[in-house]
C-alpha cells in the first residue's frame, strides 16, 4: 500500500511541473481519490494494522511448527536456521503461486529449503506432508463446522415469530 501511495504523491508532484499527460483530469482525479482513499483506509479503520499483526503472528506459528517438527524430528536446530528455513519456504511458496493448492511444489520447495539447510531430502518430505496433513486436517474440521455456523448466522438472521 506505501508504494500506491507514494505513486499517487508523485503524480501530484508530476502535475505541480506541469507534465503534459497529466494536463487529463481524469488521472489527476484518479490520482487523488486514490491518495484519499488510501489515507481514509490507514487512519479510521485498524485494518491495516491488525491484518498486518495477524500476519505476522501466522508467520511465528509457522516458524514455531517449523522448530517443532525440527525437535520431533532429532534434527539440530537453532532459531536462525529455523527462522531462514520458514523465510526461504516462504520464498519458495511465493515462486510457485499459481500451481493449485501448491500440489507438489509445496512438497518439493519443502525438500529444497531442508537441502540448502543441511538436513536430508527426506526429512524435508517428512516435514512437508506433516503440513499438508495439518492443513488437510483444519480443512476437514472447516468444513464440518461450516453448515452449522452458517446455520446459526441465519437463524440470527430470521424475524422472529411471536
Amino acid at each position: 500500500l506505501l508504494h500506491v501511495r507514494f505513486a499517487a504523491k508523485g503524480l501530484g508532484l508530476l502535475h505541480r511541473y506541469r507534465v503534459r499527460w497529466l494536463n487529463d483530469s481524469r488521472v489527476t482525479a484518479a490520482a487523488i481519490s486514490l491518495d484519499f482513499e488510501i489515507d481514509r483506509f490507514r487512519k479510521e479503520t485498524g485494518d491495516l494494522t491488525r491484518s498486518t499483526v495477524g500476519h505476522l503472528l501466522g508467520w511465528f506459528v509457522n516458524v514455531a511448527e517449523l522448530w517443532l517438527a525440527c525437535y520431533f524430528l532429532g534434527l539440530p536446530s537453532s532459531i536462525r536456521m529455523v527462522f531462514a528455513g520458514e523465510a526461504l519456504a516462504i520464498l519458495s511458496d511465493s515462486a510457485v503461486f499459481f500451481v493449485p493448492m501448491r500440489m507438489g511444489a509445496a512438497e518439493g520447495g519443502r525438500v529444497f529449503v531442508f537441502t540448502l539447510l543441511g538436513f536430508s531430502a527426506s526429512q524435508g518430505l517428512t516435514f512437508a506432508l506433516i503440513q499438508r496433513i495439518r492443513v488437510l486436517t483444519w480443512t476437514i474440521i472447516g468444513l464440518a463446522t461450516y453448515p452449522w455456523l452458517v446455520g446459526e448466522t441465519l437463524r440470527d438472521r430470521s424475524p422472529r415469530q411471536n
